[in-house]
């Protein structure tokens, strides 16, 4: 029952927001054609608009699938997840536009290794009683939640991701950080523009890769644990 709950709980926290839901319902409802496009690399075809909200509601999904495989490697939910979670997330993970999003076109390793799970595949497993294990898992769900709940942070990502923001791009990113005049009016400034959060967003992202480390330096008992946060956030 504590497992089921667990599920319950990573589900409320990270899935039943509008992201997911609408990253399932893009998934679920566009042709073949329009999602094999919708999903292209960027180096094909730049990405912009209304095409970039409708990707960052499927990255949202394959993320929260990503975590659901984090918690299954240390046994924090039940062994077998409730069939209809597990046919959905196998019909999402296995469409060909789908797969080549997250196996060719930006790789997503944890996502792929969740879909074998689904298919029954062995995966490893810690069902150890380490000691700390879970509290090291709630302390990477609490990373997650300051990086997807922090508009700058997700702005300098976007930039970083080779995407625009109010016209500037990482260039313009990287020139303000290269000067320490424009890095500290950036910071500075009270009426912020966008590339002024990607700024910020970027000494905050500095805040949250120290914390990641002790993290990953924390779970080296844990080495499946170490390994699945590592995929996880490795694109």
């Amino acid at each position: 029952m504590k497992r089921d709950r667990n599920f319950q709980y990573l589900q409320s926290r990270f899935c039943e927001r509008g992201n997911v839901e609408t990253g399932l319902r893009v998934i679920r409802t566009s042709s073949s054609s329009k999602l094999w496009h919708l999903l292209r690399h960027h180096d094909e075809e730049p990405v912009f608009g209304q095409e970039v909200i409708l990707r960052d509601a499927v990255d949202d999904l394959l993320s929260f699938y990503g975590l659901v495989e984090v918690a299954s490697c240390i046994d924090f939910l039940p062994a077998t997840l409730p069939q209809s979670f597990r046919q959905q997330a196998l019909e999402v993970l296995s469409n060909p536009a789908v797969r080549r999003y997250y196996e060719w076109n930006y790789p997503l390793p944890i996502v792929n290794r969740f879909r074998e799970r689904l298919l029954g595949w062995f995966i490893q497993q810690d069902r150890s009683g380490a000691a700390g294990k879970i509290s090291l898992f709630y302390r990477f769900l609490s990373l997650l939640d300051r990086i997807e709940s922090d508009d700058r942070v997700t702005t300098f990502l976007w930039l970083l991701d080779s995407g625009e923001e109010g016209g500037h791009d990482i260039d313009d990113l990287l020139h303000v950080l290269s000067n320490a005049e424009l890095f500290l009016s950036s910071t500075a400034r009270r009426r912020q523009r966008r590339i002024d959060k990607a700024v910020i967003g970027f000494s905050r992202f500095l805040d949250i890769c120290v914390e990641y480390d002790a993290l990953l330096r924390d779970t080296i008992q844990v080495p499946i644990l170490a390994e699945s946060i590592w995929l996880h956030q490795a694109y």
